[in-house]
C-alpha cells in the first residue's frame, strides 16, 4: 500500500473478524445477509398515504431485491397505484394490503445467500407467469442441499406479456445471462425448467426474431438442460412455490424428440451439454439452360436435414450471358427469401 500511495481511515477498518456490515449488508463465512436493521424499518414500516410515500417505500425494499423470491411479482399489485397522476386518488386497498404484509412476512426470514465454490456446479432455476419473469441460482452445498446464489425477476411489459408461454421462459432465460454473466460464463449451468428450452431454440426453423437474438446471445455459455425432480433445499421450495408457471403448449411441431443436440467435442456422448451451433441453410439448382421456355430446379436444405424441392418456371427467352444472368438473379432472389 505504501507503494501504491494508498491510505485507509483506521476508525473504518477492521481487523480479525468473522463477520461484518458491508455496503448495508452482513458479510459472515455462511454468505450475504440482509441487515437486520434494514429489515425491520420495512417490517415496522406503517401502510403509505400517498405515492410519494409508496415510492420511499419501495425504494427501501429494492435495496433487497436480490434476497426476494419472485419480487417483481410481489410488488406488482403496486404498479396501479404508482401510475396514479397528480390530481387522481391515492386509495389503499386490501390487495394492496396483502400483498405488503407478503413482503414483510418474508424480510422477517430472509435466506442467505451463498457464495460461489470453485469445482460445484451451478444450477439455474428459470419461470414465467402471465406479467412477470423469475429465476434463482443455486448451488449445492457440502450436505448436498440446494442454497442460493442470486434471486433475479422483473416485470413483463405489454408487448412481452402477448409472448407464448415457452417464449417468455426463453426470455427468462436471456435476461439471466445478461445480468448474472460474471457469474455463469466460467461454469457449466444446468438449467431447470418446465420445459427444455435449449432444444426449443435450437430447433427453431429459422434463427429470426427475438429468439434468434437470444440464442446468438446465449452461444458464450455453457448450459445442460436437467428435468426438474426432487428439491433439495428450502430455498429452492419457496422459488417454485411463488412461480407456480403456466402449462406449455404442445411443441409436437417441432419434432424435438428426434431433433440433434449437438455437443462440444470434449464431453463424452452419454453425458451431453448442449451447446449452441449455427448451420447454414443450402440452396442448389442444376444452372441448365435453354432457347424455349422452361424453367430451373431448386433444392433448400435445412440445416437439420430437410429438403424443400421448388420449381422456378422462367417466363423469357433464355439466350446466352443475359440469360443466364437473370436466371441466376432469380434463383438468388429464392435464396434470399428462403434465408431471411
Amino acid at each position: 500500500m505504501r507503494q501504491q500511495k494508498l491510505k485507509m481511515n483506521p476508525k473504518k477498518c477492521v481487523f480479525g473478524v468473522q463477520a461484518g456490515n458491508f455496503l448495508g449488508f452482513l458479510v459472515h463465512q455462511r454468505g450475504i445477509e440482509v441487515d437486520r436493521n434494514k429489515a425491520k424499518s420495512i417490517i415496522e414500516a406503517l401502510p403509505p398515504r400517498n405515492k410519494k410515500e409508496l415510492q420511499s417505500l419501495l425504494g427501501k425494499i429494492n435495496f433487497l431485491r436480490i434476497f426476494i423470491s419472485n419480487y417483481a411479482g410481489k410488488i406488482q399489485p403496486f404498479s396501479s397505484l404508482l401510475r396514479l397522476k397528480h390530481e387522481q386518488t391515492f386509495k389503499w386497498e386490501e390487495q394492496h394490503q396483502q400483498a405488503f404484509q407478503e413482503i414483510k412476512h418474508y424480510l422477517s426470514n430472509p435466506p442467505v445467500l451463498s457464495p460461489l465454490k470453485r469445482g460445484r456446479p451451478l444450477k439455474l432455476y428459470v419461470s414465467a407467469s402471465e406479467v412477470s419473469i423469475g429465476s434463482l441460482l443455486v448451488q449445492d452445498n457440502k450436505e448436498g442441499k440446494e442454497q442460493a446464489v442470486y434471486y433475479l425477476s422483473r416485470t413483463l411489459t405489454e408487448v412481452e406479456r402477448r409472448y407464448s408461454a415457452i417464449e417468455r421462459l426463453c426470455l427468462a432465460l436471456y435476461f439471466t445471462t445478461v445480468k448474472l454473466r460474471h457469474y455463469m460464463l466460467p461454469h457449466t449451468i444446468y438449467i431447470i425448467a418446465k420445459t427444455d428450452l435449449i432444444k426449443y431454440m435450437l430447433t427453431r426453423p429459422m434463427l429470426r426474431g427475438r429468439i434468434g437474438k437470444w440464442t446468438l446471445a446465449l452461444t458464450e455459455f455453457t448450459f445442460r438442460y436437467v428435468p426438474q425432480k426432487a428439491v433439495k433445499g428450502q430455498v429452492v421450495a419457496d422459488f417454485l412455490a411463488d412461480h407456480p408457471g403456466e402449462e406449455i403448449e404442445n411443441m409436437d411441431f417441432l419434432d424435438i424428440a428426434n431433433a440433434d443436440i449437438l455437443t462440444r467435442a470434449h464431453v463424452c456422448l452419454n453425458n451431453p451439454i448442449y451447446s449452441i451451433h449455427l448451420t447454414p441453410w443450402k440452396l442448389y439448382f442444376d444452372g441448365s439452360k435453354t432457347d424455349k421456355p422452361s424453367g430451373a430446379g431448386v433444392v433448400l436444405e435445412e440445416p437439420l436435414g430437410g429438403q424443400t424441392l421448388l420449381f422456378l418456371p422462367v417466363r423469357f427467352p433464355v439466350h446466352q450471358q443475359q440469360g443466364r444472368r437473370r436466371l441466376s438473379s432469380h434463383v438468388a432472389g429464392i435464396g434470399r427469401i428462403g434465408c431471411e
